[in-house]
């Protein structure tokens, strides 16, 4: 007897019919992992070129990511979704849990040094605040 309970939303997107084959050497991920975390940025910027993608567009339909979230992650001003993590590590064969958990720990704890280095920039910049009238 089968379930009734269908698979849950994050499962599915994971596993989506309709997402590309494409799929990237996992020795290459290698270059944009360091000390200050992932560059999901230089990752965006290898996929675009790969991929041949001239627009944005073009990559956010690929990686099923907003435009403007890719703009935003290029300037520093954002990150990728956990979601969207997930299925770029997928692409570059980090296809167990555990891996792609390690990975994503240690980036999340490289982006929390970002934010509060970015927080500690503001409250010194008088220009961030408002500037003097």
């Amino acid at each position: 007897m089968t379930s009734s309970r269908g698979k849950s939303g994050a499962a599915a997107r994971l596993r989506q019919a309709d997402a590309p084959s494409e799929s990237y050497p996992k020795s290459e991920f290698a270059r944009f992992c360091g000390k200050d975390g992932i560059d999901w940025a230089g990752i965006l910027e290898y996929v675009r070129g790969r991929c041949k993608f001239i627009e944005d567009r073009q990559l956010s339909k690929h990686l099923d990511v907003p435009s403007s979230t890719l703009s935003a992650v290029r300037k520093g001003n954002a990150e990728l979704s956990m979601m969207a993590k997930f299925r770029l590590l997928d692409r570059f064969g980090y296809h167990q849990i555990a891996e792609a958990a390690d990975l994503l720990d240690s980036d999340e704890l490289a982006a929390k040094r970002r934010r509060a280095a970015r927080r500690a920039r503001s409250a010194t910049d008088p220009q961030r605040k408002g500037g003097d009238q």
